[in-house]
């Protein structure tokens, strides 16, 4: 199965510097994204995870209100993704950082056991050394289409920027447009 998992960070920490104004903007983009153009996934889902995992679809509906309280709750987490069939987990996280060492060190276990992780930071004041260890890529959220390009073709070559993606992806769209 190739399915991604969208993991939003909506703990007490993202209430600070608009970060859940940010997520929206991120999350809206990226339906917008996935509404036209194809992808390699059987299944998006998008998960809100503070002090309890809500699966949720990607439209504005029902991920919004994005209400950011509490802790992150490493076991809701762990108990979710245990249940899933999926051979190597593709996970995008977007995040702060700003959550405890157990949560890093799950999340760097996932990574070492051959899942893949991209990491988003949102926000100014995220720990992006801590993003970095626990993902396979990085990313600021500029460059979130690249995040979910670099796990969509987890075996090919990481794209170096969103211009990357846009030129090797678009081809088709760019004979339609007639200026």
């Amino acid at each position: 199965m190739n399915n991604l998992y969208i993991l939003i960070d909506t703990s007490g920490s993202m209430v600070e510097m608009a970060k859940t104004s940010i997520l929206h903007n991120l999350l809206s983009f990226v339906n917008q994204y996935f509404d036209y153009n194809t992808n390699n996934y059987n299944n998006i889902e998008v998960i809100r995870w503070n002090e309890e995992v809500t699966v949720c679809s990607l439209s504005n509906e029902e991920v919004n209100p994005l209400l950011a309280k509490g802790k992150l709750n490493l076991e809701a987490i762990k108990s979710y993704l245990s249940l899933k069939n999926d051979k190597k987990l593709k996970i995008l996280l977007l995040s702060d950082g700003n959550f405890d060492k157990d949560v890093a060190n799950y999340f760097f276990k996932l990574k070492s056991n051959n899942n893949f992780i991209s990491t988003v930071s949102i926000g100014a004041d995220s720990q992006i050394e801590k993003l970095k260890k626990i993902s396979n890529y990085h990313y600021s959220s500029e460059d979130i289409i690249t995040a979910i390009k670099s796990l969509e073709f987890t075996n090919s070559i990481k794209p170096n920027n969103i211009n990357e993606v846009i030129n090797n992806t678009s081809k088709i769209q760019d004979e339609k447009d007639e200026w």
